[in-house]
């Protein structure tokens, strides 16, 4: 029984160990300008990817847009988890969104590693470390 108990134990940690984690941030700029209403910093949003969600995805726009008879400049970057699939894909689908706008530019980034910079595997490690030392503590205790 104790040894079934083990075996539950190892294979909670070692799956759990496995989530996605991304950024999940938006930038959001007009005419060169960061504007408030919008924007979500990116210093410390790590987030924990729902199952299902497979990538971290950065997208970017650009375009122009006229408001109050002027034309303006619009960029906006957003970071989150989300599902890898083509960039070409997830273009068309905004500019079917928005028709209104003028020169928009439409470039996406996918990357499946933990915040884009590492491979998440010293966290997967470290929980297969723990799962092992507590079967080894648990069998001889």
């Amino acid at each position: 029984m104790q040894f079934t108990k083990i075996v539950v134990i190892f294979t909670v940690l070692y799956l759990s160990g496995d989530a996605l984690k991304c950024h999940h941030c938006k930038t959001t700029m007009w005419d060169g300008e960061v504007v408030a209403d919008g924007t979500v910093a990116c210093d410390g949003s790590e987030k924990t990817c729902e199952t299902g969600l497979n990538a971290c995805v950065t997208n970017q726009l650009t375009y122009k847009v006229e408001m109050g008879g002027q034309k303006r400049n619009a960029n906006s970057t957003e970071t989150t988890c989300g599902v890898k699939s083509s960039a070409d894909d997830y273009c068309e689908y905004v500019k079917g969104l928005l028709t209104s706008v003028e020169d928009l530019t439409c470039s996406v980034v996918f990357c499946d590693k933990d915040l884009c910079t590492s491979s998440g595997k010293a966290a997967h490690i470290s929980f297969v470390l723990g799962a092992f030392l507590m079967a080894i503590y648990g069998l001889f205790v």
